[in-house]
């Protein structure tokens, strides 16, 4: 089994104040779990034990460590530099035919571009800037002054426009006269990179700062006698492009996913 050692600060409930990761009240704090129920969300480090442990042996079976910081970046390499090249060399297959053995390297080196696809994605996702304490302190924490509200404004706005550039970076509608691809493969990459890219604006605005700063205003405009209209506006239009953006990945995920089911009769086309 696998031990995780974190070291980072702890989940906020969806309960408690938003405001408080700002304010500097979350403390790293050391943490251990199995790997499947915290995030790793800094550098960590793992103990790997591959060997049934004899509890009658002092200092049984073999215990391996390492640290990551990118679990995906951190598979990659492995798989890379260390297992294929070990999965290569091997003359340990056993009863398998060398026919068996070219198929399980090719589907490693699939599963290894695979992984090199997914963390490029990642990398070339969209990014906002994120509001800091010293943006928090600026808004006053609980004030709701026409300068506090202007400051919000200025942010969400920026975020907008933001997203709407990285939406003009790539093909969000294909062209009416696009080239012909060239077969079901590229047809599927088409909408797998499609999906990972429109997923990575809906991941985005669903941050708890983006909710914050959106839920500020929103207030402010429900409070307020006479709320600017540019304030109403810039509410519908941030609430127009999550809508938007929810539409598109589930189309581009339910594509992907029916032509992923056609994957298996492509291959031996």
């Amino acid at each position: 089994g696998a031990l995780f050692v974190h070291y980072q600060p702890k989940d906020l409930e969806e309960s408690e104040p938003f405001v408080k990761e700002w304010k500097g009240d979350r403390k790293p704090e050391l943490s251990v779990s199995y790997g499947d129920t915290t995030p790793i969300k800094s550098r960590c480090c793992y103990f790997l034990r591959k060997d049934k442990v004899d509890s009658s042996i002092s200092n049984d079976a073999s215990l391996y460590y390492q640290e990551m910081c990118e679990p995906l970046e951190t598979l990659r390499q492995q798989m890379t530099t260390l297992y294929r090249p070990l999965f290569a060399a091997s003359d340990e297959w056993g009863h398998a035919t060398e026919q068996q053995k070219a198929d399980f390297m090719e589907a490693t080196d699939k599963w290894i571009q695979t992984l090199t696809s997914a963390v490029e994605s990642l990398k070339d996702g969209l990014e906002l800037r994120r509001v800091s304490g010293d943006d928090v302190r600026a808004l006053g924490l609980s004030g709701q002054g026409e300068e506090d509200v202007a400051q919000v404004e200025n942010l969400l706005e920026g975020w907008c426009e933001k997203i709407d550039e990285f939406k003009k970076s790539f093909i969000i509608n294909r062209p009416s006269k696009k080239p012909r691809l060239e077969g079901p493969k590229e047809e599927i990459e088409y909408w797998r990179v499609r999906a990972q890219k429109l997923s990575s604006i809906t991941e985005v605005m669903k941050r708890k700062d983006c909710r914050y700063l959106v839920s500020v205003l929103s207030s402010f405009a429900k409070t307020t006698d006479q709320p600017k209209s540019e304030t109403i506006q810039l509410i519908k239009r941030w609430n127009q492009i999550e809508m938007e953006a929810i539409e598109t990945v589930n189309e581009a995920k339910d594509n992907l996913k029916y032509l992923s089911t056609l994957h298996r009769f492509i291959e031996p086309l």
